[in-house]
């Protein structure tokens, strides 16, 4: 991964992964797990702009436009038979999520977390749909999922509530960041995120019929078990991916009572103490606001008026002259 990937060859206590992934500039791959022997654990694979554009094969400032051509081609799936994903099949009383390590994530959380999932569920409606939640370990044969915040899967847990029935999901932990991509872009409810990843690959995602739900995981995961608030746009000449770029486009190309805009009434999350969910009552809905910032150059103010402010001599000196 040129340089980006971290190893932890030494034996490592899954309670300290989260801790030690957050204070790596790499990823991460903790090869020795302690009471976990034959595990391996990755984190933080994509928590950079550049180990993303990584994982997508494009320079940096191109990730966007990839993502965009990959929704421009979306490429159906297709269902394979021997799947790597189930050279193992546990079922029944064999199942036992204590086995699998469960890292600790941050404070304050009811318990330990499997982070990075692929959740597919259906609707007999709306069809396939598939998101990232996290998962929290309950006890060897349960877990914790959040349908209280407002997600496409919300929707169709309480579709089959309101019948009395229960709603199947399964859960594939360690697929392609491109699975991942398309689990989180925000598609519209009859789109398949399926057919995203594959729009993104470029070819169909092969995937494989689940044993005991009638849904279907990518082929190739490592483990099967059956959003942006703040906008800015700017012209070309600004880095959007420098922080002193933007900071410097909004504090001499925005005037805050014409060129913001907020929309009211968007998704939110019930763990935001601001939107104050205790309120809410019994099934209501979390919404926030949405802020966008106009940074570009004012019309009739001329670009040559923006130089930036230089240090004098900045191209004539440089400090490795001096060690």
């Amino acid at each position: 991964m040129a340089g980006e990937l971290g190893r932890f060859r030494v034996p490592v206590d899954v309670r300290d992964v989260s801790a030690l992934c957050a204070q790596s500039r790499q990823a991460s791959l903790f090869e020795t797990l302690k009471d976990y022997p034959g595990w391996r654990l990755a984190g933080a694979l994509l928590t950079s702009r550049k180990r993303l554009a990584l994982a997508m094969g494009c320079a940096e400032d191109e990730v966007a436009r990839r993502f965009e051509e990959g929704l421009g081609r979306l490429i159906e799936p297709v269902v394979v038979e021997n799947a790597p994903c189930q050279q193992i099949v546990l079922t029944g009383d064999a199942v036992d999520l204590a086995a699998i390590p469960y890292p600790m994530m941050h404070l304050f959380d009811g318990g330990p977390y499997l982070s990075g999932t692929f959740v597919v569920s259906k609707d007999p409606e709306f069809g396939r749909n598939c998101g990232s939640y996290r998962l929290m370990y309950r006890s060897p044969n349960e877990t914790g999922i959040d349908l209280v915040s407002p997600s496409d899967m919300r929707l169709y847990y309480q579709r089959r509530l309101d019948q009395g029935k229960t709603l199947e999901i399964a859960v594939a932990i360690g697929c392609h960041p491109y699975e991942m991509l398309a689990a989180s872009y925000k598609a519209p409810i009859d789109l398949d995120e399926y057919w995203v990843a594959g729009g993104l690959h470029g070819s169909p995602v092969p995937l494989a019929k689940c044993r005991t739900v009638g849904l279907e995981v990518p082929a190739d995961a490592e483990l099967v078990v059956a959003e942006v608030k703040l906008a800015i746009v700017t012209d070309d000449d600004i880095d959007i991916h420098n922080p002193d770029d933007l900071d410097w486009a909004m504090t001499f190309r925005v005037q805050a009572d014409r060129d913001l805009i907020v929309v009211q009434g968007a998704r939110g999350k019930h763990i935001d103490p601001s939107i104050k969910s205790w309120e809410l009552g019994k099934g209501g809905l979390p919404t926030t606001a949405k802020l966008g910032i106009d940074a570009t150059i004012p019309e009739g103010v001329p670009k040559k008026l923006y130089r930036r402010i230089r240090v004098y001599g900045q191209d004539r000196v440089k400090p490795e002259d001096y060690r």
